[in-house]
């Protein structure tokens, strides 16, 4: 503190500028809030405005009797801007007038794109109810809007006169202590300068302004002797100073525009020519793609990566500083090309990797079903050429039809593959993220998790998404036929295998084990050989089934797989071949259909 008191003047001036400082910035911020407020209201506003119009337009389709496809359309329209976050960000909890109204037209709108869809006539009878509930949302988010932005307001004018007022009163702190005692300095600086030796300041006083004029008066001799000297030297090292923190700045910010994903590298060079130049003073620097070489009045740098030159043009010998920023630059540039070209490489290879997924995916599903759909018309085409009977033809479009169905599920279970997100976080989390949808919309079924703590994390992007789908369709046939009151998924590490079993307290398998050639339970056979794996079914005494994989955690083809594991019924647990027919059970298709 005492050390402090030596300086009031300096305290008083550095509170002073940090409290404008500090309310300038509270009102700049404040700006910056009203904007983003007005602009994140505004937007808010509008989208549930298009809510009113998107309802009567779908209840305008339904009057004209427009195609159900046109309809869902319109209803995915509006289930999109009623799920923007633009809007939802604007419902905040702290409002629970607006956060329920909120929920209450969310929860509407289901019922109303229910009756869209199935019950017309209760749509148009609604639709009315349900765009008044949308106005009432509206002018609650104007109110709220209007609310936020007058408390702004209020702030901003606080903030405004206090900033005035700080500003007055320091400004006469100014007055009294530093300009008054400065100007008297400053008529002492002139005798100086005007070259009389005998020079005393007439300032007087305990602050800095006191000590300055007493120190002034001990050191005015001696400064008038060594003030050339001392200019001298200081402005030849502020000179360098500068020019190189002009050089670091000018290495930074190029280093942080080549660091970006996709730099605009000509560009750059034109720009970084252009600036070279100006530090330099040099005659001319231009980049070049054609060959050139060293010579008295020229210098260059060769870019490796595409082969470019940095040219600088000289009328005198480049300083080493000079000729190592030029070096640092090129160096910048090649590793920017370098990294791009790395980049394209590894999109190429990801994209072969995809297009060769898809394609085996294509041939080992859709493809054979499509041959055998061939051979099938084929053979209907040969007996109507016969004259065969109504029966046999009869029976051969039975079965194109359920060919049909069997390879449009198959393309269906394809699409939810390739669609799978490649920014998933891992099977760990992806699977407690489909226990927790499930619970959350699940009435009756609750999802129980049991994961062991050695489970490895490293497992191939193949086996995650594969056991991820086995989970899945697992967990969709509980619900929709166990009639189970709880399902535990366990991820098991064993010694030597990793084992992902589903249990279920539900109905069963009816008595008998599902034969393979059941459409789900053939899907997740197949995804079990492709990462070399081997899944089994069992049924309870106590009621209940288990869907058991089991798979080695290293990465294997599906080529490298035994023979004995390709099919179902290799063991003491796998299914029995003598069965005839799938019973009604918890892993049955809907209306009891087999595929082919």
């Amino acid at each position: 503190m005492k050390k402090f008191a030596r300086y009031p003047i300096a305290i008083s001036l550095i509170l002073g500028l940090a409290l404008v400082a500090g309310l300038s910035l509270a009102s700049g911020l404040l700006n910056i809030r009203l904007t983003s407020v007005l602009a994140g209201d505004a937007t808010a506003i509008n989208i549930s405005g298009s809510l009113r119009m998107q309802a009567y337009r779908i209840a305008h389709a339904i009057e004209k009797d427009a195609p159900l496809g046109e309809r869902k359309k319109l209803i995915s329209d509006f289930s999109d801007r009623l799920a923007t976050p633009k809007l939802n960000a604007q419902m905040p909890i702290s409002q629970p007038v607006l956060y329920e109204q909120f929920a209450r037209i969310q929860l509407r709108s289901k019922t109303m794109q229910s009756y869209a869809l199935h019950d017309t006539s209760a749509y148009l009878r609604s639709v009315d109810g349900f765009v008044a509930t949308i106005d009432q949302l509206v002018a609650l988010l104007e109110i709220w809007s209007e609310k936020k932005v007058s408390q702004v307001r209020q702030q901003q004018i606080v903030i405004s006169l206090l900033t005035l007022l700080c500003t007055l009163i320091f400004a006469l702190i100014i007055i009294k202590r530093v300009i008054s005692p400065l100007q008297q300095l400053l008529d002492a600086v002139g005798k100086l300068a005007r070259g009389e030796r005998q020079v005393v300041s007439g300032c007087q006083g305990a602050g800095e302004f006191g000590q300055l004029s007493r120190t002034f008066n001990q050191m005015a001799q001696e400064i008038s002797e060594v003030h050339l000297s001392l200019e001298s030297k200081i402005h030849q090292q502020t000179e360098d100073l500068s020019r190189n923190n002009r050089i670091l700045e000018f290495l930074f910010n190029l280093s942080q525009a080549l660091s970006s994903e996709r730099p605009p590298v000509q560009t750059l060079k034109q720009q970084v020519a252009e600036d070279l130049q100006a530090i330099f003073q040099a005659t001319s620097i231009y980049w070049s793609a054609q060959e050139v070489y060293d010579d008295a009045a020229t210098v260059v740098i060769t870019c490796a990566s595409d082969r470019s030159h940095l040219v600088c043009k000289i009328t005198s010998p480049l300083e080493p500083w000079q000729k190592h920023t030029l070096t640092t630059v090129g160096g910048l540039f090649d590793n920017a090309i370098n990294r791009m070209e790395a980049n394209k490489n590894d999109n190429r290879i990801a994209l072969l990797h995809e297009r060769s997924s898809i394609a085996r995916e294509l041939h080992d599903s859709l493809a054979q079903s499509l041959s055998y759909l061939k051979i099938q018309v084929a053979r209907w085409m040969t007996l109507r050429a016969r004259d065969a009977s109504a029966p046999s033809l009869d029976a051969i479009v039975l079965e194109l039809r359920d060919g049909l169905n069997s390879t449009y599920r198959k393309l269906r279970e394809l699409l939810v593959t390739f669609r799978s997100q490649t920014d998933e976080p891992g099977l760990l989390p992806s699977v407690k993220a489909v226990a927790d949808e499930i619970n959350r919309v699940s009435q009756s079924t609750k999802i129980h998790l049991h994961i062991d703590k050695d489970w490895p994390d490293d497992l191939s992007p193949s086996q995650e998404i594969h056991c991820l789908h086995v989970i899945r369709e697992a967990l969709t046939n509980v619900l929709k036929h166990a009639q189970a009151e709880n399902a535990l998924v366990s991820l098991k590490n064993k010694t030597n295998s990793l084992e992902i079993c589903i249990n279920d307290d539900g109905i069963g398998f009816g008595g008998e084990l599902p034969k393979n050639d059941h459409f789900g339970l053939q899907i997740m056979a197949e995804r079990a050989l492709r990462i070399g794996g081997l899944i089994e079914y069992n049924s309870f005494q106590m009621g209940g089934a288990s869907v058991m994989l089991t798979f080695n955690p290293l990465p294997t083809s599906q080529s490298s797989m035994p023979a004995k594991q390709s099919s179902l019924s290799t063991n003491q647990s796998s299914l029995p071949t003598n069965q005839s027919s799938l019973p009604a059970g918890p892993y049955s298709t809907q209306n009891g259909e087999q595929p082919l």
